[in-house]
């Protein structure tokens, strides 16, 4: 994988924990549609430094059609671009929200979240297990949610 779309969920929770480089080491480019950049941008002023020295992201528009006016109907504009630019563009979707999720899994769109970058981190010796627990703790610290469920099959899927 060297590109990708991605939502802003996992990009902030990244740039927020000084941490892009779990995206750089694995992706070239991320892709993110305007409404993405903005929200990205607009929440503190750590994650717009953070995120707009890094290099690492390209904004694209979307060509408005049909399937994008779809997907307005049933989610946050950031998200449906995204699903958007994932289609248009054959590229995976970085996202984190499980309507999102749910919608583009549906629709043939390739999905991964902020657990699947700490796992592809570990799993190509990124970082330790070590690291890829404490990355995921200071996430839940700083307002990361995700069910025990999940939470359980992530740390099983570092042994």
């Amino acid at each position: 994988m060297n590109l990708i779309v991605s939502d802003s969920s996992s990009i902030i929770i990244l740039a927020s924990l000084n941490r892009l480089d779990l995206l750089s080491g694995i992706f070239t480019k991320v892709y993110i549609p305007p409404s993405v950049y903005n929200e990205i941008t607009i929440k503190n002023d750590r994650v717009k430094l953070n995120f707009i020295q890094s290099g690492l992201f390209e904004k694209r528009t979307i060509s408005k059609n049909d399937k994008l006016t779809f997907l307005l109907t049933m989610l946050h504009k950031g998200e449906a671009e995204a699903i958007a630019l994932a289609l248009e563009n054959d590229l995976p979707l970085l996202i984190d929200e499980k309507k999102g999720r749910n919608i583009a899994s549906k629709i043939g769109v390739k999905i991964i979240g902020f657990i699947g970058i700490l796992i592809l981190n570990y799993k190509t010796g990124i970082i330790t297990k070590t690291e890829a627990i404490e990355i995921f703790n200071k996430a839940k610290s700083t307002g990361f949610r995700i069910s025990k469920n999940i939470e359980s099959r992530f740390l099983s899927g570092l042994v």
